[in-house]
């Protein structure tokens, strides 16, 4: 589960990363539609499919709390 977590972390840092470096020819990501990872054959047994779709957008929030408090960037 914190393997999902780092990996939510991660694309919400890479998006952020990528549209602080826009220029005429690279416009911003405004929006990414995320699928589950690790949600099917991959995952746990004793992990249920919610738990990981959890893991995923906490990862995803706390990158953007952490990245917003201390860079001023936004979603």
């Amino acid at each position: 589960m914190e393997a999902v977590q780092y990996t939510g972390s991660n694309l919400y840092r890479a998006v952020a990363l990528y549209n602080q470096h826009t220029t005429s020819k690279r416009v911003p990501i405004s929006y990414v539609r995320v699928c589950l990872v690790s949600g099917g054959l991959f995952r746990h047994a004793d992990v249920t499919k919610t738990r990981v779709a959890e893991a995923l957008i906490a990862g995803i929030s706390a990158a953007f709390y952490r990245l917003s408090e201390t860079s001023g960037v936004s979603a």
